[in-house]
């Protein structure tokens, strides 16, 4: 009355579940059903991207958490802008997360051809000031993320792992605007990572967990601060 399975084929079938989720969401969204049909199917799948992520130790997940979004993105021409803006969103979140150093090189060539195609179906530069305005009253969660992106724009497109003065004050202005917004953000797992990830860039000026032997914030008061983050991203 048991199934026993070994690790590694836990995390195939969270991946798989994902995937699955995945394509229903984009196949509704290309057969042009309901908006609703649609956004349901996609936050199914979120949550068992999500799920993946954080249980197999491997790019396939993120790869499902990228494409699901993009696919749905370009082909649901009847979503909301809302709702358009959460799949964008969810877009760069993903591509925070991944550190290409950790893959290997088929994965890291996929990884790159992927972010490419997502380069051009968001035409990533075009983020305006009068877009994230009108998200603030309907999704101000999303207009807080897409807002510090910005902000933050000098660490978060970069390649490089540390970073001079100028983008570790560009990434504390985006923290300090993330952190004004606490309660905002405070349920939005895509934005508390991205504060974790702007405050450590500030404080150390590089990378949050990016290459062997990186130094840690030495002041007391912002190890407590990065810890309350993580523990709200945990709970």
């Amino acid at each position: 009355k048991e199934l026993r399975a070994g690790r590694r084929t836990r995390e195939n079938l969270y991946v798989e579940r994902a995937s699955i989720y995945g394509f229903l969401a984009v196949g509704h969204a290309r057969s042009a059903n309901s908006s609703e049909i649609v956004w349901a199917d996609y936050l199914a799948a979120r949550v068992a991207t999500r799920r993946a992520m954080g249980i197999a130790p491997s790019y396939f997940p993120f790869d499902v958490g990228l494409w699901t979004p993009a696919d749905v993105l370009e082909a649901g021409e009847g979503l909301s802008d809302g709702q358009r803006a959460e799949l964008i969103a969810d877009i760069y979140s993903t591509l925070d997360r991944v550190d290409p150093k950790d893959l290997s090189p088929d994965q890291r060539e996929r990884f790159h051809t992927r972010r490419a195609k997502l380069g051009a179906l968001l035409n990533d530069s075009q983020l305006e000031d009068g877009a994230i305005k009108d998200l603030e009253s309907e999704r101000p969660q999303v207009a807080a993320f897409l807002r510090a992106r910005l902000i933050g724009a000098g660490v978060l497109s970069s390649s490089a792992t540390t970073f001079d003065a100028e983008a570790r004050e560009s990434a504390q202005r985006a923290a300090s605007y993330l952190e004004a917004r606490s309660a905002t953000i405070a349920a939005d797992p895509r934005a508390l990572r991205l504060w974790l990830e702007l405050r450590w860039a500030g404080e150390t000026g590089q990378r949050l967990l990016r290459e062997d032997r990186r130094r840690i914030p030495w002041d007391v008061q912002s190890r407590r601060a990065l810890l309350r983050i993580v523990r709200d991203l945990k709970a």
